[in-house]
């Protein structure tokens, strides 16, 4: 049965096409008109619209299908989220009668003296648009939000009465008009730059990691008034550019991860850590961390002097032909698995052990395990360089972190007859 709606909204036109600008509650834009059998919800992903999918063509595929494994993590923010915010929806609307009606106004009501075509704009631009319920409305952007948001308001209806923002394009149902829609639905998402981890790092609120983040970079005593931290796309530093910095955004985050405890942290969550939602903690929580975090750094630079006198005195020339491993992000991780590792030990008054491995990367012992002397770039992977660390330092290791240390030790040697060389520990 068709279920008529009056929405107060805002009217324009870019180019050739008209929109409507509109605020609905959301429990009138999940509303399911149909049965839970047979649903008829007012607003339709593409998938759910016949008379787009009735043929199996590519022409009227006018979206990407589904990842439903992206609906969870925003029904869990919904629902879970003090501060969620719902970005706008933007949706095609074809079929019915919908009515555009304008407000009248009367210069009299108004205490401003105004040219004629700025009065005829705001006749023009305010208005209600009356739907009758038997359009058909399809989000062209924000699909996935509009199936999370069904399953937030099952899950707690009061979200129902929060507002929305969405955009109304009108579609029209021909051959014509899916192209254009088509060429619509991919140059919203052609050109929308998602945020990247690294800039996510640096505005996040709600991420206890990224806010240990910027408190580092800002009051951490030895990088106060330094910008010796890149914003890179990943945790690697990017070598001419970056020679001046001393690690980046995402590797000083990603130790934040490690050593964070997120279930003592974050509202309570189920299965792996993809599912928590992140909430900011209260400030006693955070300055506990942010005390955690300046003690690792303590330890690490009294582990690495070379690491602190760079950031002391910056040699751009330092890593030129390797360098010091304290200098590379790689190593940065590395030492946040050793400390985590003797912590579980109850060994951490030991940690300076580590001065005992080679700091500089060119050094014989990391020939073809971390570092190519011809080719000068970094090789081996974390875990491996990690393990090959373990192992000197005669640290615990699993019967698979040893048969996988042997058996890459000998992919780099190019010998599969050969053996760990004999430990750094047991030499001193």
């Amino acid at each position: 049965m068709a279920t008529t709606l009056l929405i107060p909204a805002l009217f324009a036109t870019y180019q050739h096409w008209p929109f409507y600008q509109i605020v609905m509650n959301v429990e009138d834009v999940v509303k399911n008109m149909g049965t839970n059998e047979n649903p008829n919800f007012r607003f339709k992903t593409t998938d759910e619209v016949e008379v787009i999918y009735s043929q199996k063509g590519i022409n009227n595929l006018l979206q990407r299908v589904l990842d439903s494994r992206r609906l969870e993590p925003i029904r869990k923010f919904i629902n879970d989220q003090p501060d969620a915010y719902i970005n706008n929806l933007t949706v095609a609307i074809y079929g019915g009668d919908p009515q555009w009606i304008p407000l009248e106004a009367r210069r009299s009501s108004l205490n401003e003296t105004f040219e004629e075509d700025f009065f005829e704009q705001i006749i023009n631009t305010f208005g209600i648009i009356k739907l009758n319920g038997d359009e058909t409305l399809f989000v062209l952007d924000g699909q996935h939000r509009l199936k999370a948001l069904r399953i937030a308001y099952e899950k707690n209806n009061e979200i129902g009465k929060n507002q929305i923002s969405l955009t109304l394009i009108t579609h029209i149902d021909t051959e014509e008009g899916k192209k254009r829609t088509r060429r619509l639905f991919s140059i919203i998402n052609r050109y929308a730059k998602p945020v990247s981890l690294g800039e996510n790092i640096l505005l996040d609120e709600d991420d206890l990691s990224a806010i240990l983040v910027r408190m580092f970079i800002n009051e951490y005593p030895l990088f106060e008034g330094k910008e010796l931290i890149a914003l890179n796309k990943t945790a690697d530093i990017q070598l001419p550019r970056d020679k001046s910095k001393f690690s980046s955004v995402i590797a000083l985050w990603s130790i934040n991860e490690l050593l964070i405890d997120p279930k003592k942290v974050y509202p309570k969550y189920f299965g792996p850590k993809k599912n928590l939602v992140r909430v900011r903690p209260c400030d006693i929580v955070i300055e506990e961390y942010r005390t955690l975090i300046f003690e690792f750094w303590d330890l690490f630079f009294l582990c690495f002097p070379n690491a602190k006198a760079f950031v002391n005195n910056v040699d751009e020339n330092l890593r030129n032909n390797g360098g010091p491993l304290s200098l590379r992000p790689v190593g940065q991780q590395i030492f946040c698995e050793y400390y985590t590792k003797m912590k579980s030990l109850n060994r951490l008054d030991e940690i300076s052990i580590i001065k005992h491995i080679p700091d500089d990367i060119s050094n014989e012992f990391w020939h073809n395990i971390l570092y190519d002397p011809i080719g000068k770039r970094i090789v081996g992977s974390k875990s491996f360089i990690r393990d090959y660390i373990y192992y000197h330092l005669n640290l615990p290791l699993t019967e698979n972190q040893s048969s996988s240390l042997l058996e890459n030790y000998r992919k780099c040697q190019q010998n599969i007859n050969v053996v760990l060389p004999d430990k750094i520990i047991n030499q001193l």
